[in-house]
C-alpha cells in the first residue's frame, strides 16, 4: 500500500492552496486594497469566480458540451451588465456543432468563437462572429447555426483547433432589468456532430485536469492581471475621475479575447464625496443598445435586483435628439434619471453603445453638491 495520495485529491489540494494564495496576494496592498469592506468585496468576488469556473471548467466539456450562463444577478464578472445574458459553451476546434435556439424580444443577439488557451480557459482573440444582423430566423424567431472548419454556407461560424469557446450574447432593453426578471430567459442549445456517447464518470486522472483548468481560470480573472496603469488599459477607460473618456470600439488587444465584436464602450472611476453628486450629460447615438451602469472595483455591477444602479436606453429620459442628464448621487433627487451609488465613495461608470450608427458623443462629467446637481437635473 502507497501513502502518495490520488492525483485527484492532490490536485483537490493544489486547488485550495491557490484560493488561499489569491486571498493573499491579490487583495493586497500592492493593488491598494487595504480596506476592510474591500478585502471582503473581494472574497465575494473571487467566490463568484469560483462558481463560474467550476461551472464552465469542471461540469462542462467540450466533448458533450452545452451553454453554461455565465452572468446572473448573484453571479457577476468580467463587466457584467442588467440587461443582458452571456452564455459560454467550450468547444474541441476539431470538431463540428450545432447551435439551436430561438429569438424572444432580444434587441441584440450575437455569437462569437473565441481562440485561447484549453489549459486555463483564458481568451486570447475572436475566430469569428456571427450577429442577429446575419442570421436566418423562421416565422417564429427560431434558428441554427452550424460551427466548424469547413462550413461556410447558411448560418454558420468558422472555428479551427485554437478554438476553445463559443459565447452568446442576449441583449434586452425592458424596463425591468432583463437578468433579475424571472420572466425573460433566453432560448439556446448547442450539440457536437455528429453527437457522442454520454460521458464517462470523471477518472481521478481527468478530474485532476479539470481541477487545474479551474485553477487556471480563475487565476486569469486576478493574480495573473497586471497592475492597472495607463500602459495597460484600454483607451476607452480612462483612469482620470469623473470624466468619461471618448467611447471607442473593442478591440482584441482589450485585454483578452471575450470581448463583443459590435460593442463600443467609455469608463472611468467615480469619487464622490459625502453631500457631492455627479452630472453627466450626453447624448444617446442611434444604435441597437446603449447604456450606462456602476461597477465595482472588480468589474461586477452593484445591486440591480433592489437598487437602480443602471440604466438603458429605453428606461433614461431624453430629449427629442436623444440629449440627456443623468445624475450619480448617494440619494434619490426624485427622478427618473439617477443611479444609485449604494452610498458607496467611489466605482466605476460604464457606458456600453452595441452597433451605433452615429458618431458617440462624449459626455460632459461635473461634480457638484447634491442640491446644485438636483437643480441643474431640473434645468435651473
Amino acid at each position: 500500500m502507497t501513502d502518495t495520495p490520488p492525483e485527484s485529491r492532490q490536485a483537490l489540494h493544489e486547488f485550495f492552496d491557490t484560493l488561499k494564495e489569491i486571498d493573499v496576494d491579490y487583495f493586497s496592498d500592492v493593488r491598494g486594497i487595504t480596506s476592510e469592506a474591500d478585502i471582503a468585496e473581494g472574497e465575494h468576488y473571487l467566490l463568484h469566480l469560483l462558481k463560474v469556473g467550476l461551472e464552465i471548467g469542471l461540469d462542462n466539456d467540450p466533448l458533450a458540451p452545452y451553454f453554461s450562463q455565465l452572468i446572473t444577478p448573484t453571479q457577476k464578472f468580467g463587466g457584467d451588465g442588467p440587461d443582458h445574458y452571456v452564455f459560454f459553451a467550450p468547444l474541441d476546434g476539431a470538431s463540428q456543432y450545432r447551435i439551436k435556439g430561438r429569438r424572444t424580444t432580444e434587441v441584440y443577439l450575437s455569437f462569437t468563437a473565441h481562440i485561447g488557451d484549453p489549459d486555463t480557459l483564458w481568451g486570447t482573440g475572436v475566430v469569428s462572429e456571427l450577429n442577429d444582423q446575419h442570421i436566418d430566423f423562421d416565422n417564429e424567431g427560431n434558428y441554427e447555426i452550424l460551427l466548424g472548419s469547413d462550413i461556410r454556407d447558411g448560418n454558420s461560424m468558422y472555428i479551427d483547433e485554437q478554438t476553445i469557446c463559443v459565447i452568446s450574447r442576449h441583449y434586452f432593453a425592458n424596463q425591468r432589468p432583463a437578468v433579475s426578471d424571472p420572466n425573460v430567459k433566453p432560448v439556446l442549445e448547442i450539440e457536437r456532430l455528429p453527437a457522442a456517447q454520454p460521458p464517462l464518470p470523471l477518472s481521478g486522472a481527468r478530474l485532476a485536469e479539470k481541477l487545474r483548468i479551474v485553477s487556471g481560470y480563475i487565476k486569469g480573472h486576478t493574480v495573473n492581471l497586471p497592475l492597472q496603469n495607463a500602459d495597460n488599459v484600454p483607451d476607452w477607460f480612462s483612469l482620470t475621475p469623473n470624466a468619461l473618456p471618448q467611447a471607442l470600439g473593442w478591440q482584441n488587444t482589450d485585454g483578452g479575447g471575450f470581448g463583443a465584436v459590435d460593442a463600443a464602450y467609455a469608463a472611468c472611476p467615480f469619487v464622490l464625496g459625502k453631500d457631492e453628486a455627479l452630472l453627466i450629460e450626453g447624448k444617446i447615438p442611434a444604435c441597437r443598445y446603449a447604456n450606462i451602469t456602476l461597477w465595482n472595483r472588480y468589474l461586477q455591477t452593484f445591486d440591480h435586483r433592489f437598487r437602480q444602479v443602471g440604466l438603458n436606453m429605453n428606461q433614461l429620459e431624453q430629449d427629442a435628439d436623444g440629449s440627456y442628464r443623468l445624475l450619480i448621487a448617494h440619494q434619490n433627487p426624485g427622478c427618473n434619471n439617477w443611479l444609485d451609488t449604494e452610498g458607496r465613495g467611489y466605482g466605476t461608470i460604464y457606458c456600453r453603445y452595441l452597433l451605433a450608427k452615429e458618431p458617440i458623443e462624449t459626455p460632459s462629467c461635473s461634480v457638484m453638491s447634491f442640491a446644485d446637481a438636483v437643480r441643474r437635473l431640473n434645468g435651473n
